[in-house]
């Protein structure tokens, strides 16, 4: 592992650095032995609670600027994402034809040279994390291993360690590996960007994937920003529940019947995902920074793993273009965006006449 790592904000709608104090998201970048960064580790400070997660995240951005012959980065974060800015003062996006860092945050940067978890090393392993590291892992793998099942609406031939299975539009089973966890086979990942730049779609985003996954054959290419023009909203004014409902109904039609509700419950998660449907999931930002100054983000829930070893939910995050998990604390489910974290306020779900 190497040292932990803070990212540099600024909410747009104030000039002052978030404050460095509050340190409520923690990430540890980890490192294979062939020394590539390969996942973040993140730790996520909730209501008197602790969440843990690890996922790709931001791990490649690192290992672009580890490769560039960079040793020191500093990590920021503004309204067009989430960027690695280098010694020589160059500026590499997390996502490709992502528009550069704005140059006040860029500027705010050098005077935080005192910051803790900001500048990080990347050919520094931080020697007493990666013991603990190594120690969860010997841990883990000491433990039963449970079951899971991958399910899909496309059909499919997916081979897996045990046995290859079929998986066809009218069957919600696919492979049996070892049964407490399942997965959305085939989830597509659908961006919230307009003609390269980051804009405020995460709604529109999260319904296109729901779409692209019920009926690949009519939508198989549907985009966020279809989705707002279809109805009528601006690409920065975002998306309510009742907004999702509208064109879930719209683009899936019946016999579907997108329904809102609150967080589902570990049986409903169970049951949305194995009948190979996502869910659409509302999330409240608890602390940190957010682009758009939206107190809301959406994403698609696409998996679960409830085992001895814990319980998580595996989500599709359009801010990140990738698969993530959240982890439960107490009674909520949280997962970060770099320096913010959110918790799952409630559910559109799809439910059939």
């Amino acid at each position: 592992m190497l040292s932990p790592v803070r990212i540099v904000t600024k909410d747009i709608s104030n000039t002052d650095l978030t404050n460095k104090e509050a340190l409520y998201v923690l990430h540890f970048p980890m490192v294979n032995n062939s020394g590539k960064i390969f996942a973040i580790y993140t730790i996520i400070k909730t209501d008197n609670n602790v969440n843990a997660t690890m996922g790709v995240d931001f791990a490649p951005l690192l290992e672009k600027v580890k490769n560039d012959g960079t040793a020191n980065v500093v990590l920021i974060q503004d309204e067009n994402g989430i960027f690695a800015l280098s010694e020589a003062g160059k500026t590499l996006p997390l996502n490709s034809n992502t528009h550069s860092a704005k140059s006040d945050i860029l500027s705010s940067v050098t005077q935080m040279s005192d910051c803790p978890y900001v500048f990080l090393g990347l050919d520094e392993t931080n020697n007493t994390y990666s013991i603990m590291a190594d120690q969860a892992i010997e841990d883990f793998s000491t433990e039963e291993i449970e079951s899971d099942t991958i399910v899909g609406k496309n059909k499919e031939t997916f081979v897996g360690a045990e046995e290859t299975t079929v998986v066809d539009e009218n069957n919600t089973a696919a492979i049996a590996r070892a049964s407490g966890s399942s997965y959305l086979y085939n989830y597509p990942i659908v961006d919230q960007k307009v003609n390269g730049t980051q804009r405020g779609l995460c709604w529109a985003a999260t319904v296109a994937s729901m779409c692209r996954f019920e009926k690949p054959s009519s939508y198989g290419t549907l985009t966020a920003k279809q989705v707002a023009d279809y109805m009528g909203i601006g690409y920065d004014s975002g998306g309510t529940n009742a907004n999702a409902k509208k064109a879930l109904s719209h683009y899936l039609s019946s016999p579907y019947s997108p329904t809102t509700t609150s967080v589902l419950s570990d049986d409903a998660i169970k049951t949305v995902i194995n009948n190979a449907d996502p869910a659409y999931m509302r999330n409240k930002r608890k602390t940190g920074f957010w682009p758009w100054s939206f107190d809301y983000h959406a994403v698609a829930l696409t998996g679960y793993s409830f085992t001895s070893r814990g319980s998580t939910i595996q989500i599709m995050d359009p801010a990140y273009e990738q698969f993530k998990t959240a982890t439960k604390s107490g009674s909520n489910w949280s997962f970060a965006f770099g320096d913010t974290t959110f918790t799952w306020q409630d559910t559109v779900r799809l439910l059939y006449k």
